[in-house]
């Protein structure tokens, strides 16, 4: 995206980090992050990002890595890595 901010690179590559290390795409995180859900306070883990564009890649039933997508607004970004991912990937 032409007029995103430089800091979108590293929200990007920490969206593919805490998808693939939790195993969800970052949009559940956020679900999971919220006041009074299981995992309140996960935001505050270094590199976690809990917004949506973050998405694992599964192989054969195992996460081998994750997908991070920013600069747009989050919606967008998760709808982005999510068609790349099933583009290479197909369905997960």
């Amino acid at each position: 995206m032409d007029e995103a901010k430089p800091a979108v690179v590293q929200i990007a590559i920490d969206k593919a980090y805490s998808s693939a290390i939790y195993r969800a795409s970052t949009g559940v995180l956020q679900e999971l992050a919220q006041p009074g859900a299981m995992a309140y306070g996960l935001a505050s883990v270094p590199r976690t990002i809990t917004f949506q564009g973050g998405i694992p890649i599964t192989v054969d039933g195992a996460v081998v890595g994750g997908i991070g997508v920013s600069g747009a607004a989050a919606d967008v970004d998760e709808a982005i890595a999510l068609a790349a991912v099933e583009k290479v990937f197909g369905k997960q």
